[in-house]
């Protein structure tokens, strides 16, 4: 903490213990203390509040200025040849301020530079040191002496229970402000995808660069859904379509590949090869999830016909690969993580085109897939089918002989 950070309220501590000492030292005019030295430390009292807050407040401002305080009053009081309990009112007001500002960063050297303050200011007045502390003093002044001991420590109290109360209450601020967060992070991982939702805990002020790669895209529709919103009162429509999401996801992640929209009723999944290799390793976990997600279909058609729901559905896929562009997409008011590319067009081309049940894929997906297409699955093909902004494409349909 650096002074010149202080709150307004702090620098009001400095004033009264100096305007006390000022008071303090016109109550020793009947002392022999000659004039010279009271009207210096008067002076000095009223001067040095003024030069330390400007100080404080200059650009400059150099942290140590309570250790250089210390210091400067130091020499005062032994020029003055301020008695022992003004000296010790002095001394602990110093110490106190010093403390509460830096801690013992600040105390310790502020020790050290008050006693060698002192003993320089006797020095300069040839005044012994035990009997410029032991000179006389007035009632008035001791009484004065102890009254800014007192008050200059319930007043610093009661400012270190407001910081204090400022620090908890500031404390509590941010872990609400946290919890919040928390929950708004843990919300919008759910509309996201969760490759995306762990690059943005790590990196949150750098948007997803557009990156070149090869993705196998696979575009999901259910068959049927428009009709059967029309039938289906809104509670088993909400139950049958979070189900049927919900799947969808579990398999989606089990197979490492990233959803990449949810349009409805259908759904946008694309898997990522890295290499050449991972080509047919990504063409396959295209392959499985398919597969995967009929199957599933069967089992909660089971589910809902027992729930007294009688929906049985059905989807129609396509299944496109090649180089696309994945990432930010969009301004600074609004960005978009997704992927673009003409796969994904041809995805979305042949699932309109597929039958229900059915799974069309580019030529090549088949190049892919051919290699390591397990025995129960086979291609048949190839087929010309005519697509919208593509003219006739070679396409295969996808069959799970089982």
């Amino acid at each position: 903490m650096t002074t010149r950070r202080q709150k307004p309220e702090a620098h009001a501590f400095r004033y009264v213990g100096y305007f006390f000492l000022a008071v303090i030292l016109l109550c020793l005019e009947p002392t022999a203390r000659s004039a010279w030295q009271l009207l210096l430390g008067v002076s000095c009292c009223v001067t040095w509040p003024v030069v330390a807050h400007w100080l404080e407040r200059s650009r400059s401002a150099n942290p140590s200025i309570n250790v250089v305080e210390c210091g400067v009053s130091g020499v005062v009081a032994g020029v003055v040849s301020l008695p022992l309990l003004p000296l010790a009112a002095l001394g602990a007001a110093l110490l106190a301020g010093a403390a509460a500002q830096g801690g013992r960063r600040y105390l310790w050297p502020s020790i050290p530079a008050l006693i060698i303050g002192v003993v320089t200011g006797f020095w300069m007045t040839d005044n012994p040191v035990a009997h410029a502390i032991f000179s006389d003093s007035t009632r008035l002044a001791d009484l004065l002496s102890v009254a800014l001991i007192v008050i200059y420590t319930v007043l610093l109290s009661e400012f270190s229970f407001r910081q204090a109360m400022r620090l908890y209450e500031s404390k509590s601020r941010h872990q609400v402000r946290s919890v919040h967060a928390a929950q708004v992070s843990a919300r919008l991982a759910r509309y996201i995808p969760r490759e995306l939702h762990q690059r943005l805990e790590k990196q949150p002020h750098e948007r997803c660069a557009l990156e070149r790669c090869w993705l196998t895209v696979v575009f999901i529709d259910v068959v049927g859904f428009t009709e059967l919103t029309e039938h289906l009162a809104a509670e088993a429509l909400n139950a049958v379509l979070n189900d049927y999401l919900a799947m969808l996801e579990t398999l989606v992640e089990a197979r490492h590949g990233t959803l990449g929209k949810l349009l409805g009723d259908g759904v946008l999944v694309f898997f990522k090869a890295d290499s050449a290799e991972e080509k047919s390793v990504v063409g396959q976990s295209s392959v499985a999830l398919c597969l995967a997600v009929q199957q599933g279909l069967c089992l909660l058609s089971r589910r809902w016909t027992a729930q007294g729901y009688l929906v049985s559905l059905a989807t129609r896929t396509g299944i496109a690969s090649g180089f696309c562009t994945l990432g930010d997409w969009g301004g600074d008011g609004r960005l978009d993580y997704t992927v673009i590319g003409s796969p994904v067009n041809l995805a979305s081309r042949l699932q309109a085109r597929a039958a229900s049940d059915g799974i069309l894929v580019c030529s090549a997906t088949a190049a892919i897939l051919k290699p390591g297409l397990p025995s129960p699955v086979k291609l048949e093909g190839p087929l010309l089918t005519p697509l919208k902004g593509f003219g006739e494409v070679q396409t295969f349909r996808l069959v799970d002989t089982r």
